[in-house]
């Protein structure tokens, strides 16, 4: 159906998207001296109506979470403010944390570093967490073969196969690889000739604790003998040295952070990053 664009169309109907535009025009007649004055009324399209622009909201605060020391301080020296950077390392959070300009009026972006543990650490520290019987331990040795580097681990080997046939158990007095709280166990080697199993009392595993870790660390580790709840023999692992290998890399990573940052002036020890509340008093 045609719109209809009469004069009283223009003026009375309003649709949707238009306008009615009335233009006055004078134009100079023949004489020169009198003006003629015309009207004109038209309908036109509106321009598409936009979508007012809104307000740009405000970035929240940066709390990046790293885990290579080396992009940790690659950020602070990008985006640290000059004298204001302060790192503090926590080894019992397992954690650095940093802000990039403590001198803010505002609440602080708060940074933090936690080191990446390797794959091959995580899987030693489930090992040393069990108990393992004679057969199990023999097991365990052939799995960690490629950690060992003391003893020979090709000696390991072929001790700890004894270790895998039948046994006998006597009564003793004594303490070692083969006496548990009393109890001697005697293993049968395959050639049926009866034998104690020389298992050393510890041996030494060398592997990176952390992904960053700048170059594999030795670990001694002890070997017990003892009884589980149903007294059968068990071997037990222990690694005194794994309780501190956090509080040494911390400690090493913030001398290198001080070392690398010493030229924005940051500060940077071992504690706690803590900010508490507070409020303005007002007396009378």
């Amino acid at each position: 159906m045609n719109q209809s664009n009469s004069m009283k169309d223009l003026i009375e109907n309003v649709r949707e998207g238009e306008a009615t535009v009335f233009t006055v025009t004078e134009k100079l007649r023949s004489d020169g001296k009198t003006k003629e004055p015309t009207l004109r009324v038209e309908r036109v399209r509106l321009p598409d109506e936009q979508e007012p622009e809104r307000p740009k909201k405000e970035a929240g605060r940066r709390g990046h979470g790293f885990f290579r020391l080396a992009d940790f301080i690659a950020y602070l020296a990008k985006y640290g403010a000059q004298d204001q950077i302060c790192a503090l390392a926590h080894p019992a959070d397992r954690m650095i944390r940093a802000v990039l300009d403590e001198s803010t009026a505002v609440e602080p972006e708060v940074l933090s570093y936690s080191p990446m543990q390797s794959a091959e650490w995580k899987r030693f520290l489930e090992l040393l967490a069990g108990l393992y019987p004679p057969k199990a331990f023999a097991k365990l040795m052939r799995t960690m073969r490629t950690m060992i580097v003391e003893p020979d681990p090709r000696d390991l080997l072929l001790a700890t196969r004894q270790l895998s046939v039948a046994k006998d158990v006597e009564e003793i007095a004594g303490s070692g690889t083969d006496v548990a709280d009393g109890i001697i166990v005697k293993l049968k080697a395959t050639s049926g000739a009866a034998e104690a199993a020389t298992i050393p009392d510890r041996f030494v595993v060398e592997l990176r604790p952390f992904v960053d870790s700048p170059e594999p660390q030795r670990f001694e580790v002890f070997v017990d003998l003892t009884l589980d709840r149903n007294d059968r023999p068990v071997f037990d692992l222990s690694c005194p040295e794994v309780e501190h290998v956090y509080e040494a890399h911390f400690i090493a990573a913030t001398d290198k952070l001080a070392s690398e940052l010493s030229s924005k002036g940051a500060l940077v020890g071992l504690g706690a990053m803590t900010r508490a509340d507070w409020r303005y008093r007002t007396i009378g």
